[in-house]
């Protein structure tokens, strides 16, 4: 019996030993959270507790609770003005650790296991530059090169420009091409620009001053004075009395157009004429020539003076008059507007003419 309770026991302490441990019967701290922790009265100095806000342990120092994993107070201090030195070339300010390369020098021979890509020659890092003059320098060793200054000038002369490059090599740029039909050249300050060949040149031409008019007289046959009237005088022309036309100044030659049309009556030969004088003396004459039959037909005629008065000389003064062969014509007037009179004064005048090409 004795044997069997033993032996139940066993196999109890055994299951026993090898069950799942329950998680509420583990040792732990006092929880609270952050508002919980900071309304305990009067803990005690050294209490631990863990603030689940935090999610960390704090510790009462007997003035204020801190947690565990925060650096010491006069370490972080909160004005970074506490520094350590902690070996050569290392510092730690406030919560900041900095490393002072100018106090460490690397025993690079003494490295283990350096990558074969790993270049160590102090040499070949980023290197300080500096020009003095002409040469640019690289710290460390870095050697040195020297700038080549290339230089340019133009010859105002024939305008080219010359550069010498980095290999003293000379080019040369032409301002003006040297094409033989180029009609460029080259000024005194080197520049490129068109001459303009000008020249002037005196011509004569001729001014020409129109008096115009019209031939209404009311009878082509009176034998006297011809009677026009006035639709346009330039200047130096003027008008008066029934065919006094007079010009002022001393033109070359006056041209001289007169047609007079009339319609006539009558059973007769009829040859009206019309007399041209300047200055009072005749200068020229022009007739029509036509016979009528009013029984059978009537007959309309047409009196042309066309001609050039070659010397009219200073002032000339025109008058007109009519002329009646047959003295049995009856009054025949002028259709004034089929009868126009006009006068041209030419005069020669110089003209000085500018000619660029």
């Amino acid at each position: 019996m004795k044997r069997i309770l033993f032996t139940i026991l066993l196999l109890v302490i055994s299951g026993i030993s090898y069950a799942q441990i329950d998680g509420t019967l583990l040792l732990g701290l006092t929880q609270a959270t952050t508002s919980e922790m900071n309304a305990i009265s009067n803990p005690v100095e050294g209490s631990i507790i863990y603030n689940t806000t935090e999610k960390t342990v704090y510790q009462f120092n007997g003035s204020t609770w801190n947690t565990m994993t925060q650096l010491p107070e006069d370490l972080a201090d909160g004005d970074d003005d506490t520094k350590y030195s902690v070996g050569e070339g290392l510092e730690l300010s406030g919560t900041s650790i900095s490393i002072k390369q100018d106090e460490i020098t690397p025993d690079w021979s003494n490295i283990e296991n350096i990558p074969s890509n790993l270049d160590t020659d102090n040499s070949n890092e980023i290197q300080k530059l500096t020009k003095t003059g002409v040469k640019i320098s690289l710290s460390n060793g870095g050697g040195s090169i020297a700038e080549t200054e290339t230089a340019m000038k133009q010859d105002t002369g024939d305008g080219k420009i010359y550069f010498n490059n980095e290999a003293e090599t000379t080019f040369i740029a032409n301002v003006v091409s040297e094409d033989e039909n180029n009609e460029l050249k080259t000024g005194s300050d080197g520049g490129a620009y068109f001459e303009l060949n000008s020249k002037t040149q005196t011509i004569e031409v001729d001014q020409s001053d129109l008096w115009a008019g019209q031939v209404d007289d009311n009878d082509i046959h009176s034998n006297g004075t011809l009677s026009v009237s006035q639709t346009r005088a330039d200047s130096g022309w003027s008008f008066s009395g029934a065919s006094t036309i007079k010009y002022t100044g001393t033109p070359d030659y006056v041209k001289i157009d007169v047609m007079a049309v009339a319609n006539n009556t009558g059973n007769h030969w009829a040859q009206p004429h019309i007399k041209v004088f300047r200055n009072g003396t005749e200068i020229g004459e022009g007739s029509g020539l036509y016979m009528d039959d009013s029984t059978t037909y009537s007959g309309r005629t047409t009196v042309n003076v066309n001609m050039v008065d070659p010397n009219p000389g200073t002032n000339p003064v025109y008058t007109f008059t009519t002329l009646e062969d047959d003295n049995r014509t009856m009054n025949n007037a002028t259709i004034s507007n089929l009868s126009p009179i006009s006068l041209l004064a030419v005069n020669k005048k110089e003209v000085v003419i500018s000619i660029s090409n």
